[in-house]
């Protein structure tokens, strides 16, 4: 089934072209992507005076970073099969629970960090729609 059609006052039929640099479109590029727009629409809406804010997505890890934490996860199921069979806790669990707690901990204070100086900014603000 096809989406309906638009009204004829909801239609955009004119364009408008713009000459940019090659600096000028990745940074119109990138702050779109930041407030999660297509570039047509963020300068229309920034043109228009619209207040553009940023989406937050999480971030995306790198394929060999996933595929470690895989591994990690897999050797931690392994070890607490073992704890829950035998009602004893490996000696080397312990101090790959610690580790993985540090490492979140840390994760969770630079996620923390970040959404704090975001919230203390105007989102219009370019530096923090490119992430500068």
């Amino acid at each position: 089934m096809a989406r309906p059609s638009k009204q004829t006052r909801e239609k955009r039929d004119h364009f408008l072209t713009l000459r940019l640099t090659d600096e000028e479109q990745r940074a119109i590029h990138a702050r779109a992507a930041n407030v999660n727009a297509t570039p047509s629409v963020f300068v229309r809406e920034a043109a228009l005076g619209a207040k553009l804010r940023i989406v937050q997505s999480p971030p995306t890890l790198p394929f060999a970073a996933i595929e470690e934490l895989r591994r990690i996860g897999v050797n931690l199921n392994q070890l607490a099969r073992i704890a829950n069979a035998t009602g004893e806790m490996p000696a080397r669990l312990e101090p790959l629970l610690e580790q993985i707690t540090a490492l979140f901990d840390e994760a969770i204070d630079r996620d923390m960090d970040r959404l704090e100086a975001l919230d203390a900014k105007d989102a219009t603000d370019p530096a923090v729609l490119t992430g500068e």
